[in-house]
């Protein structure tokens, strides 16, 4: 795997690792055999009650984090009485699965380090090349030749695109044909039923420096004949924005769009360090 330049590298490092706490975790309403309660006929009671019961068993002890166990996102000990214990739980990234208690990375299905551009249809006037494994490029864009759409989202798996990019002097790139990044810090992602209304957010980012990009969709279940998406944006593992949009409007996963301002005057560049696809289950 070819080393990814600077703070790519580094970003994309920490981007992948699972952390302790990035969202309130989900309230959770059970009993806790802690301070001195014992588990007791599949009930954590008071020691001395167990005296008033007839036939009593040995008491057990709950063992305090004994195994794990997933909430959605939320990754939490259990102890042996299959209760929640009380410590802050993990929190899965994007990328991730929670299955049997702990973060999994989804199933790569595309990545690209950039050795050469043969998974790619260069579009436009893009005129893009490599240099030391980075992309480089202006107006246009880049899509991959196999086609990655949204039948790859179903009601039990996500799409997770990862992407680490800078531009120059740009008015915008799209990460695949739903959300964009503008040169002023702003991020934005198709919202509703079609591609005319925006969700915006002002990210405090410097655009024109690396970062890592990371779309996380999945389809909401409930929705008739699977109409909608959920889409996760988050820049260097922070997530920034969510937004509804419909399943149609997505018609390649794996785009890269560097766009010109609209008068066309202005001089632009965007470079392409990294790209994947993951495929984790739905949370």
């Amino acid at each position: 795997m070819k080393i990814l330049t600077g703070l790519a590298a580094l970003l994309l490092s920490g981007a992948l690792a699972c952390t302790d706490e990035m969202l309130p975790a989900p309230s959770a309403e059970a009993p806790s055999c802690k301070e001195g309660r014992i588990w007791y006929e599949s009930t954590c009671i008071d020691p001395s009650a167990q005296e008033e019961r007839e036939n009593p068993v040995p008491e057990q002890r709950c063992e305090p984090q004994a195994e794990r166990a997933c909430i959605g996102r939320f990754s939490y000990a259990v102890d042996s009485c299959g209760i929640l214990d009380q410590e802050t739980p993990a929190t899965c990234s994007l990328y991730d699965s929670c299955r049997d208690g702990y973060c999994v990375e989804g199933e790569l299905f595309f990545s690209d380090n950039f050795d050469s551009l043969s998974q790619w249809r260069v579009k436009g006037g893009t005129d893009a090349f490599l240099e030391d494994g980075v992309v480089e490029m202006g107006e246009g864009s880049i899509e991959s030749r196999e086609r990655y759409d949204r039948t790859l989202i179903d009601e039990q798996h996500s799409v997770v695109l990862t992407y680490v990019a800078r531009m120059d002097n740009v008015q915008m790139v799209f990460s695949s044909n739903i959300c964009q990044i503008r040169n002023d810090g702003v991020a934005a992602c198709w919202d509703g039923l079609g591609p005319t209304v925006l969700k915006e957010v002002q990210t405090g980012i410097d655009p024109f420096d690396w970062h890592v990009y990371t779309m996380r969709m999945e389809t909401v279940p409930d929705s008739y004949h699977q109409t909608w998406m959920d889409v996760t944006l988050a820049i260097d593992n922070r997530e920034v924005l969510t937004s509804r949009m419909a399943r149609i409007g997505l018609y390649n996963l794996i785009l890269f769009w560097c766009y010109w301002d609209e008068a066309g005057t202005t001089s632009n560049t965007c470079w392409l360090d990294y790209m994947d696809v993951r495929r984790p289950d739905h949370w």
